[in-house]
């Protein structure tokens, strides 16, 4: 059995290298590979494209915050900022909140305080209350004031991170495991076949 959860994957020979080194000073037997992104325990990972789609988030939590303390949270992406800052969680009808998922359609009982909770726009809520409860409410914007903040996080089953497969083959530090010990002279010709291979590839490229 081989085992690549050493160390994450790198696309840089001479980090490979020093990674090999640290694990040949633990006494375990240990080579190189080029292995396509992915086929590893640690591939080199990217934030998944998917949440780029602001209705692949769920809502996480709400709480008072202020414009300094929100300057200071770390998003995921683009899109979580955007979500922190621009809309809220609204609850209500699933055919409504289909519609405005799919055409940003406002339609009865898109928000109505009870039902599927949803990402739903500031401007859009604002809009909806404007036009069938009309009470004259006004949303907050956070970043302009201290309010109430709705923070979001990845739908179940959405993973936060996926493994770049725009990279291709990457540097894998590779073990073996007790019932299947690969000799001192294997590894070394291992690393050495890795090495060439991957001279030939730069050469490749000149």
């Amino acid at each position: 059995m081989i085992r690549t959860n050493w160390t994450t994957a790198t696309t840089n020979y001479q980090e490979a290298l020093l990674a090999l080194q640290a694990c040949k000073g633990s006494c375990r037997t240990c080579w190189l590979e080029l292995r396509e992104n992915g086929d590893q325990d640690f591939p080199i990972k990217i934030v998944n494209p998917v949440l780029n789609d602001p209705f692949a988030w769920e809502f996480s939590y709400g709480t008072y915050m202020s414009p300094e303390l929100l300057l200071g949270h770390n998003f995921l992406n683009d899109t979580e900022r955007d979500l922190t800052y621009n809309w809220i969680a609204g609850f209500g009808n699933p055919v409504a909140i289909e519609l405005y998922r799919k055409n940003r359609e406002l339609t009865e009982g898109l928000n109505a305080g009870i039902g599927t909770c949803f990402p739903i726009r500031i401007a859009d809520a604002q809009k909806y209350r404007d036009t069938f409860v009309g009470d004259g409410y006004v949303y907050p914007y956070p970043g302009k004031g201290s309010c109430m903040v709705a923070f979001w996080k990845p739908k179940k089953r959405i993973p936060a991170y996926v493994p770049d497969q725009t990279i291709g083959k990457v540097f894998t530090v590779c073990t073996d495991v007790e019932g299947d010990v690969i000799s001192e002279i294997d590894s070394l010709e291992r690393t050495a076949k890795t090495l060439m291979e991957y001279a030939q590839y730069l050469r490749g490229k000149q």
